[in-house]
C-alpha cells in the first residue's frame, strides 16, 4: 500500500488594523479627566521601567507625595510596533506638564496600584514641555495650522485657567508664528582652546551643549539654565576637529564645526 501524505492547509484570520487619527490638544485631553492627575514637574530619573517626576505643582486631581513613579504601558501595533516606554514623555530635567492616567489594577509585571502609567497618546496630547515660564506644545484649538505642535502660552496663565475652571479650552495661544519674529542669534567661538564660549540672545533656547569626536563619540555634555553666555571646559580635549552640537527648547538642534586648539596658541 502506498503511504498517502495529505497537505492540511489552516487558514488562520488576520487583523489588519489600520491606524491613522487627528490628534487633539492637550486642553482638549485633559477634559475627561477621571482616575487622572494634572502634574507640572520636573523628571529627575529613568531606567528601564518608567520614570521619576518631582512635583513643582499639582493642577488637577488628588495626589500628596513629592516625587511620583510613572511606569512603562503596555506596548500595542499600529502598522508595526507603538512604543508605550516612558522614554518618550522626555530626558532626565525636562520640566513638564502631563495628565497620568493612575493605575488601579496590576496589568503589565511592573504595575503598582496607586502609582501613574504613561498616558496613550493614541489621538491625544496628554503633554506639555515649560521652559523659561512658557509652555509648549499643541495646547488648543485644532490640527490644522501648520505649526500646532509649536503652540505657546505663560504658564502661569495656563496654570490659572486650569485651577479656576479645570480646562483650558478658551485660552487665547501666541503660536510659534506670532513669536517667529524674536530670533536667537547665536554665536559659538572657533577656533577654541581652553574653553568653549557659545552667546546667544535669547537666554531660554539652548538647553544642552555636547561635543563629540568625528568618528561621533560623545566626549562632553552640559545642561544649560537660563545663560546668555554658555562656556564649558574643554581643556582635556586633544587639538583637532571637533562636532558641537546645541539643543534647543523645542527639541530641534544645530550642529558646528569647531577646532580645538593648543591652549595658549
Amino acid at each position: 500500500m502506498k503511504n498517502a501524505t495529505f497537505l492540511f492547509l489552516f487558514i488562520l484570520p488576520i487583523e489588519l488594523f489600520c491606524c491613522t487619527f487627528t490628534p487633539d490638544s492637550f486642553c482638549s485631553t485633559i477634559i475627561a479627566n477621571i482616575e487622572k492627575i494634572i502634574v507640572y514637574g520636573t523628571i529627575i530619573s529613568k531606567d528601564k521601567d518608567g520614570l521619576d517626576l518631582e512635583v513643582i505643582e499639582l493642577l488637577d486631581g488628588e495626589e500628596s507625595k513629592s516625587q511620583i513613579r510613572i511606569w512603562d504601558g503596555k506596548d500595542f501595533d499600529c502598522n508595526g510596533p507603538f512604543d508605550m516606554s516612558t522614554n518618550l514623555i522626555g530626558d532626565i530635567y525636562d520640566t513638564i506638564i502631563i495628565s497620568l492616567p493612575r493605575i488601579t489594577q496590576v496589568e503589565n509585571p511592573w504595575d503598582v496600584i496607586g502609582d501613574y502609567t504613561r498616558p496613550t497618546p493614541y489621538g491625544k496630547t496628554p503633554k506639555l514641555f515649560v521652559e523659561g515660564g512658557i509652555a509648549k506644545g499643541f495646547i488648543s484649538g485644532t490640527p490644522y495650522s501648520a505649526d500646532f505642535n509649536n503652540q505657546t502660552v505663560e504658564y502661569e496663565k495656563l496654570r490659572e485657567t486650569i485651577l479656576n475652571h479645570g480646562n483650558c479650552t478658551d485660552l487665547v495661544i501666541i503660536s510659534s508664528t506670532n513669536r517667529s519674529d524674536i530670533k536667537n542669534n547665536i554665536t559659538v567661538q572657533n577656533p577654541i582652546s581652553s574653553t568653549l564660549s557659545i552667546n546667544q540672545s535669547l537666554s531660554n533656547e539652548i538647553i544642552e551643549v555636547n561635543i563629540y569626536s568625528l568618528a561621533g563619540q560623545k566626549l562632553i555634555t552640559q545642561r544649560t539654565e537660563d545663560q546668555l553666555q554658555i562656556v564649558i571646559s574643554v581643556e582635556n580635549l586633544q587639538s583637532g576637529l571637533y562636532i558641537l552640537q546645541m539643543i534647543k527648547s523645542d527639541l530641534t538642534q544645530e550642529t558646528v564645526k569647531v577646532v580645538k586648539q593648543q591652549s595658549g596658541v
